[in-house]
């Protein structure tokens, strides 16, 4: 028995060094997680701060691609070309390169002017609510009249607590027309993503999966100029809803790819003759231009797009941007 109660100290303090050798490996292990979380959170801050430089290189790209491009249209041979078609324009900075789309108003449909059948078939050629076409064309249709009959007050005419009456409010609206095409969100049922576009989930026949852009409303309506569209410049959305069979629409793009459309071309007849919703022309100026620049940041090729219109203004002549989207159109 003495031999055996000697042990016992000895196995005690082997037991403790073995407790005290795992709690030391223990907090090893632990330090080490921390290390390794704290790493990887540093990394991935890292990679967005990267993200976010070149993203706003690429920004300023598109950005001075927009201004170049405005820089080129003040002259009258630019923009007679720019009215006959759509000018690509591909400019080079220090820091990456700026590809340009220059496009005319013109090839756009009127939203003032346009009747339901033109905007129903825009809606539907769109894919993204065709069973809602006719009652969305009839909501925007709707709306345009209350705004022609002043039924329709964006904003209170009188100035409240003023004491004259008659005095009018610096927010009126000037025009009983749709002034932006924004203002059609307030129509029933039109949601963002049919006005601005979206990205629809698709899979292909070799069952990959992904998204696809849909082109939204803005994209194809203008709120000035003539009722009547450039047949050089229309989007085939545009043409379908004019009137034109899908045959003749792909046969009037083909045609126009390789010299520009007169008046004196069989086809411009044919065409003419089918479009029973919208009149087509050419060379229609509707007043401006939408350009839309694609910067492409050199080091790291981080792209963004936006997308600028912009008018000629009446005083000067002079461009001037009216509206300004982060985004494509």
């Amino acid at each position: 028995m003495t031999p055996k109660t000697a042990d016992c100290p000895d196995r005690r303090r082997a037991a403790r060094r073995g407790s005290a050798l795992l709690a030391v490996l223990g907090g090893v292990a632990t330090l080490s997680c921390i290390a390794l979380v704290l790493t990887a959170s540093a990394r991935t801050a890292l990679d967005r701060a990267a993200l976010r430089a070149d993203s706003a290189q690429a920004y300023l790209l598109a950005r001075g691609g927009i201004e170049a491009a405005m820089h080129e249209l003040a002259n009258a041979a630019v923009r007679r070309e720019a009215l006959s078609g759509s000018v690509q324009r591909d400019f080079s900075f220090p820091a990456g390169t700026a590809k340009v789309r220059i496009e005319a108003e013109s090839g756009k449909i009127n939203v003032n002017r346009c009747g339901r059948q033109a905007l129903r078939t825009l809606i539907a050629s769109l894919a993204s609510a065709p069973d809602q076409a006719g009652s969305l064309a009839d909501g925007i249709v709707r709306y345009r009249q209350g705004l022609l009959a002043g039924r329709i007050r964006h904003f209170d005419p009188s100035r409240p607590g003023s004491p004259d009456p008659t005095e009018r409010s610096s927010f009126q609206r000037r025009f009983a027309s749709i002034q932006v095409v924004e203002e059609l969100l307030t129509v029933p049922g039109l949601s963002p993503d049919l006005l601005y576009g979206a990205y629809r989930p698709f899979a292909t026949d070799g069952g990959k999966k992904g998204l696809r852009e849909i082109a939204g409303l803005r994209r194809y309506l203008r709120t000035e100029g003539p009722a009547s569209v450039d047949i050089n410049v229309a989007p085939r959305a545009v043409l379908l809803a004019s009137g034109l069979p899908a045959a003749l629409a792909d046969e009037v793009l083909a045609a126009r790819e390789r010299v520009p459309l007169s008046p004196t071309r069989a086809i411009f007849r044919r065409a003419s003759q089918a479009a029973v919703h919208l009149p087509l022309g050419t060379g229609i100026d509707a007043g401006g231009w939408t350009i839309t620049a694609t910067g492409t940041e050199r080091a790291r090729f981080a792209s963004r797009t936006v997308t600028a219109r912009v008018k000629a203004s009446e005083a000067d002549g002079r461009l001037r941007v009216r509206r300004w989207y982060e985004r494509s159109l």
